[in-house]
């Protein structure tokens, strides 16, 4: 399998020594796992804050092009420390048909893109086949949460909290009478402005109807010809606005609290299925905008999980109607959409998982 290397520093406290340390340990894993090696790729004293690396870049064009099958590097903060940032690029290697392997956090899937530790911010790397722990932790020892915790288990809680946390029955009730509430303020709204453009129209039609008159009997003063043709202009985009009739609220089915739940189950049996894993994995993390752990002490952690409510009631709205060509569109039109989130717990302990 062909091999590609990234490798980053930005602080005072590396050097260009830091990149061959990188390169070096990224080199283990390779021969370890029998790959390639065939390019490096390297940005030196750049932070990961930015994707505009050269480095970077290089190494995203040639992945898109086929030229390595898989992508190593010492751990995900090297590639970015941006969260969006990961997320595109696990999705364009994804699409590209490359893995994403870091040396701290093993194989990444999309449950790494978002998992962090509250404590710090830091995304949870692996420290051992089967355990997670904070990243930064490890590597710096500048954050206290030392534990770890067995992944499968982590896996569990986010999928359970997905399924049965998230969109409980009566937040969702009371989530659709705030949307219906935030509807009618807007269709008033619509309504009034639909009223000004009317009103103007007309204005400008019985102004324009006097010009013609005037200059059918032989009006002419200078500028008169551009007045009226910016009047006509407007005319023509008053009308426009007015024949685009705004797109109506949508009727969420009234079991969709349910629904959801049910769409859940399917994409966590998708995950487990080759063919279907990488469609259900771009589903949840539509639908996932943030996982942090949060060690308790005495071995108990507690999972907050903030999830997209609009991309989650068009999942479930998508259930509902499963063989019809409404399924292929939003349920939530764009004119109705807003930045919503809702947030959601779970706890567990790494011996007896609870929920």
């Amino acid at each position: 399998m062909r091999a590609a290397i990234y490798a980053r520093y930005s602080s005072d406290l590396q050097s260009a020594a830091s990149i061959d340390d990188q390169v070096r340990l990224c080199r283990k894993r390779a021969d370890t796992e029998g790959w390639h090696p065939i390019e490096t790729y390297a940005d030196q004293a750049m932070s990961g804050a930015s994707a505009l690396r050269p480095g970077y870049q290089k190494m995203l064009m040639d992945a898109r092009d086929g030229k390595f099958d898989v992508l190593i590097a010492e751990a995900l903060d090297r590639l970015s420390r941006d969260q969006e940032d990961i997320a595109g690029l696990y999705k364009q290697l994804t699409f590209a048909g490359v893995k994403l392997i870091t040396v701290s956090e093993g194989e990444i899937n999309e449950l790494h893109v978002g998992l962090h530790c509250r404590s710090c911010g830091s995304p949870l790397t692996s420290t051992g086949k089967d355990y997670l722990a904070c990243g930064r932790a490890r590597r710096t020892g500048t954050c206290n949460s030392t534990q770890g915790v067995r992944r499968h288990l982590i896996e569990e809680a986010v999928l359970d909290c997905l399924k049965n946390n998230l969109m409980q029955p009566d937040l969702v009730e009371a989530f659709i009478r705030e949307f219906h509430r935030e509807v009618n303020k807007h269709t008033q709204a619509l309504a009034h402005g639909i009223s000004d453009k009317k009103r103007t129209l007309e204005r400008l039609t019985s102004r324009l109807d006097g010009l013609y008159d005037a200059i059918a009997d032989g009006l002419r003063t200078p500028g008169l010809k551009v007045k009226i043709e910016d009047m006509e202009t407007e005319v023509v985009a008053l009308k426009l606005d007015l024949q685009t009739a705004p797109e109506p609220a949508p009727i969420f089915h009234p079991n969709l609290a349910e629904l959801y739940r049910r769409k859940v189950e399917k994409l966590h049996e998708a995950l487990n299925a080759p063919d279907s894993r990488t469609e259900a994995a771009e589903i949840l993390r539509g639908i996932i905008d943030r996982i942090e752990l949060r060690p308790m002490g005495r071995g108990k952690f507690e999972i907050d999980l903030a999830g997209d409510i609009v991309n989650m009631i068009d999942l479930a709205q998508s259930a509902a109607k499963p063989n019809t060509a409404a399924s292929n569109k939003a349920a939530v039109p764009d004119t109705y959409k807003s930045s919503v989130k809702v947030v959601a717990g779970v706890g567990f302990e790494p011996t007896t998982f609870r929920l």
